[in-house]
């Protein structure tokens, strides 16, 4: 399968890339490309042309994203409309990576994926933001926000993010059509503000 990876230079690209090595993996990341210019994004997409993007990149840092909610919010929801919309330009299907942090964590029993969202800090509202666009440019297509370790057509909503090469995989593994393993479960709860 051709696979696109956006971020693949961070932990998580980086150990997708080596996970999805039987499949033609094509990356890119920062300084090369950089996803909040729609127009670079759409022209690298349509150069590569995949079957299926796999979207990593974003602001991760917590308190970064509370210090400048703006940034993060143009980066990890901006920058991932400009993926979506290329995604959807050329029909491919689209893994976003998504957090629990889009939840307050408040709720010991953990959350289910048609679980309103209710991010309590900037990194969550701009991952909500995120998962926002990714549904409304994927109305018509099989792309879908992954904040668990389940097939797309399960995908659960409550994700830590030291999990996410294994929920990444997971998901991946289920449009692969073959099993990808990174590492084990370990569950944490959102940041609070």
């Amino acid at each position: 399968m051709k696979i696109l990876l956006t971020g693949h230079k961070g932990q998580l690209g980086t150990a997708l890339v080596q996970a999805l090595a039987s499949h033609d993996v094509t990356g890119f990341d920062l300084p090369e490309l950089d996803i909040t210019n729609r127009t670079a994004v759409q022209t690298a997409v349509l150069a590569a042309f995949p079957e299926l993007i796999i979207h990593c990149a974003a602001y991760t840092d917590v308190d970064g994203c509370a210090r400048n909610p703006e940034l993060a919010y143009r980066i990890n929801g901006l920058g991932t409309q400009n993926v979506a919309l290329a995604a959807q330009e050329i029909g491919a299907e689209m893994l976003h990576i998504s957090s629990n942090e889009v939840f307050a964590g408040d709720r010991p029993s953990g959350y289910d994926e048609w679980m309103p969202l209710n991010p309590v800090n900037g990194y969550g509202r701009s991952k909500a933001a995120a998962e926002f666009h990714v549904k409304i440019c994927s109305a018509a297509s099989t792309s879908c926000a992954c904040r668990g370790c389940l097939p797309p057509a399960a995908v659960t909503s409550f994700t830590p993010s030291s999990t996410a090469p294994a929920k990444a995989a997971s998901c991946a593994s289920s449009w692969t059509r073959s099993p990808i393993q990174l590492m084990s479960m370990i569950w944490r709860q959102p940041s609070p503000n």
